[in-house]
């Protein structure tokens, strides 16, 4: 998000200088994918090597304090905690940018994800050097790359107490704080160049910022508005407003040409324009407590309730929830990854709006999901239970469903994989297919041929990261419940369910690409079967053949003596859903270096 060419038409007119002894207000999420690209550049692996959570959060941390080093103080880091209305078309744009992206990656590599270019591990990063520009058709972004570089400041001693979630978007509380207080923004939103800063404010845009080891300095080039208000004799009161708007609007138009089209009458279009600087869309009256640590996109649901509970029964309107889900990378010729843990985010939804339902002020019954799309649509529309007695039905599954796993398998990771592929059995049986995916991978990897750079490798990580950050929703939305300041008591069924979660593992600990065979491993050579056999004794039949196949693999010569026989059944099943082909695994040119993952 910004203005395009704003920063580059006035880079001129910046000031290249030495930084020191500044107070600093750092906006959290153009921080969070300014360590994503740093890193990735100093990676040099392939695309879908991405860095981890934990490494994202610790470099974020160790370049904090690096540029303190450099004599600088850390004032405030801002996060979005809320998107006005007026962004939603853009973010939905995004939304399919990311998906057609994803889709032409997939056509480029169809048998699986490319090696990596280099064996070996992650390496360390130099602060010496810069951050490399995007490529030209960027993977992906990690999933959680925002919220898990909040997770990890919020953990921060040092940090903690300056990284605020706020109810509008970071940059309005950014400016706001430098207007008042003075001081730099650190960003890459071009946006934060149109807000008022005040008679100090001044703003750095991460991709100029050099830094020097020996002796320890920071270098960039600095932007202060007003100095180039005057530079460019441009009228004192909204010259700068005026001048990014006539920019914003004509992409090929010179500076000189911007400055002479400020000196004309305002118009509509730039009312409408000034107005997401100067009236910024913001929930003030709702904003979630310091204490109750929600991330971003969490935040902001709960504050769409919040705000919906106070408009009063007749703005109250069935679909005015929206849930943005992070962008998961899975196989575009599958259901989305986000499908099978759909009923866990039914609760979840339930949960907050619980206060609605009880009103009885026409409730909201559905909220709408983006995730990835084809063409532009208004969401996946997911019904929530509306009623206590519905709620505590539904909480009391997913805890007998948590104890009987935990009972078997103790509190370890294989819980949350068991738990995923659980649903996943239930999910593609609900659609009338035969083969779940997740059954299906622990059966190839019982006979040898699971590919770690399979699509649907792939696609059932994501099915698994899915699990885990529904489940983390709920746990935020009964923390968020429990404060005395809401309006209704949550039930004491929910409340054991969030004590239940509290075992979730943190964002840094979320299954990933490179453990994730050795999870499956887990749960296919520990008690997991045991527990999904238990669970699925009621199922389909073909469900209980495959886990009793994976319990007690035949004999590889049996196998083979068998394939003759079974040419047909196999080539009825081999596909479900759009899936991959299983003898697809044989045909991948990257199955030799399984072994490097």
């Amino acid at each position: 998000m910004g203005i395009p060419r704003l920063k580059r038409i006035l880079e001129p007119h910046a000031e290249r200088t030495k930084i020191s002894q500044s107070e600093i207000v750092i906006d959290g999420p153009s921080l969070a994918y300014y360590i994503y690209y740093f890193l990735k550049g100093n990676l040099n692996n392939s695309p879908f090597d991405q860095p981890s959570n934990e490494l994202l959060g610790r470099t974020t941390i160790e370049w904090l304090d690096r540029i303190q080093s450099c004599g600088l103080t850390v004032s405030a880091i801002y996060f979005d905690g809320f998107l006005p209305q007026v962004k939603r078309e853009e973010r939905l744009d995004r939304l399919l940018r990311l998906s057609s992206d994803l889709r032409i990656y997939f056509n480029q590599c169809p048998d699986g994800l490319p090696p990596k270019r280099k064996p070996g591990g992650q390496q360390q990063a130099s602060w010496s050097t810069t951050a490399k520009g995007m490529p030209k058709k960027p993977p992906p972004y990690p999933p959680f790359l925002v919220p898990a570089v909040l997770e990890s400041l919020r953990s921060s001693e040092k940090y903690g107490p300056l990284t605020r979630l706020k109810p509008g978007e970071a940059d309005v509380f950014c400016a706001q704080h430098v207007s008042r207080q003075g001081g730099i923004i650190i960003t890459s939103d071009s946006d934060l160049l149109v807000h008022d800063l005040g008679p100090d404010g001044s703003v750095i845009f991460f991709a100029d910022l050099e830094i020097e080891l020996e002796p320890k300095n920071l270098t960039a080039l600095l932007y202060r508005p007003l100095s180039i208000s005057k530079n460019l004799k441009l009228n004192a009161g909204d010259g700068f407003s005026r001048l990014a708007h006539v920019l914003s609007m004509d992409h090929h138009i010179t500076l000189e040409q911007a400055v002479e089209r400020t000196r004309g009458e305002a118009d509509t279009p730039y009312s409408t324009f000034t107005n997401q600087y100067t009236a910024a869309e913001v929930i003030s009256h709702a904003e979630i407590g310091d204490d109750i640590l929600l991330d971003p996109r969490i935040s902001e649901l709960v504050l769409q309730c919040l705000e919906k509970e106070n408009c009063g029964a007749n703005e109250a309107r069935e679909g005015d929830i929206a849930m943005h889900l992070p962008f998961l990378t899975d196989s575009p010729l599958r259901s989305s990854a986000w499908e099978a843990s759909r009923p866990t985010r039914e609760l979840a939804y339930g949960i907050l709006l619980s206060a609605e339902y009880a009103s009885g002020q026409n409730p909201i019954l559905s909220v709408s999901e983006y995730r990835r799309l084809q063409v532009k649509s208004s969401g996946t529309k997911v019904e929530v239970p509306y009623t206590a007695a519905a709620l505590d039905q539904e909480a009391t599954k997913l805890i007998d469903t948590l104890t009987s796993i935990r009972d078997t398998v103790g509190d370890t990771p294989g819980l949350w994989v068991i738990l995923s592929i659980y649903e996943d059995i239930i999910s593609t049986l609900s659609q009338g297919k035969a083969r779940p995916l997740g059954l299906e991978l622990l059966l190839q990897d019982t006979k040898g041929t699971l590919q770690q750079h399979s699509w649907n490798f792939v696609h059932f990580l994501a099915q698994v990261q899915a699990t885990c950050y529904s489940l983390r929703m709920i746990q935020q939305i009964i923390d968020f419940k429990k404060q005395p300041k809401n309006k209704r008591e949550i039930s004491t069924t929910v409340v054991r369910l969030g004590v239940y979660l509290r075992g979730l593992p943190r964002l840094t600990d979320f299954p990933a690409i490179k453990d994730f065979l050795e999870l499956l491993r887990s749960v296919r050579e520990g008690e997991g079967m045991s527990v999904l056999a238990k669970l699925c004794s009621d199922s389909d039949e073909n469900v209980q053949h495959m886990i009793k196949n994976i319990q007690n693999p035949q004999p590889e010569g049996r196998r083979k003596g068998n394939r003759g026989n079974r040419g047909t059944k196999r080539k009825s099943t081999t596909s479900h859903g759009g899936g991959e082909r299983s003898k697809a695994a044989s045909r991948n040119p990257f199955a030799v270096l399984e072994a490097s993952e």
